[in-house]
């Protein structure tokens, strides 16, 4: 599978935008910051301004941008719900299966006893892939933000031709 497309906007903060592989007829959109949807979930709801104010500062954020956002969110408040459920003990009504913050618990079969992974490990384990995914698409990983090279907001970068 091919690597996805750069958007241009990243391709022109990281100085790497190239006339000749630019598509002229691009949509261009205005920057904004895009409300969260009413169906968001409440924890999705309450993610949403710091992510969408990290994206508005990197000049990437449009209100076209309103569905990738709602699942970077929903995906980042999937992660955090399944820590929460990780945090917890589980029981079975009488006894402590796995303690608060346990990755295993011990299961009797036939053949004796079993050490096994919390099914919220896996929950954990596929929302954080989801996670970088989306935030790599987005330019939120150490990797994809060091190709980016942004002035920093109310600063005019230099124009060494300025003299002239």
């Amino acid at each position: 599978m091919p690597r996805p497309r750069k958007p241009t906007a990243l391709k022109e903060l990281a100085g790497t935008l190239q006339p000749c592989r630019t598509n002229e007829r691009e949509p261009r959109l205005q920057p904004g910051v895009p409300l969260p949807p009413p169906h968001a979930s409440a924890m999705a709801r309450k993610v949403w301004p710091g992510i969408a104010g990290m994206l508005e500062e990197m000049g990437v954020l449009t209100a076209a941008d309103a569905p990738a956002l709602e699942a970077l969110c929903e995906t980042y408040a999937d992660l955090l719900r399944a820590r929460q459920a990780l945090d917890r003990g589980v029981s079975d009504g009488e006894d402590l299966i796995a303690a608060a913050g346990d990755l295993t618990y011990v299961t009797e079969g036939k053949n004796g006893k079993m050490l096994r992974a919390r099914p919220e490990v896996a929950m954990v384990a596929d929302a954080d892939r989801r996670l970088c995914m989306w935030l790599a698409r987005f330019g939120l990983t150490p990797a994809d933000r060091s190709r980016v090279s942004a002035a920093a907001s109310g600063e005019q970068e230099e124009d060494e031709y300025e003299g002239f």
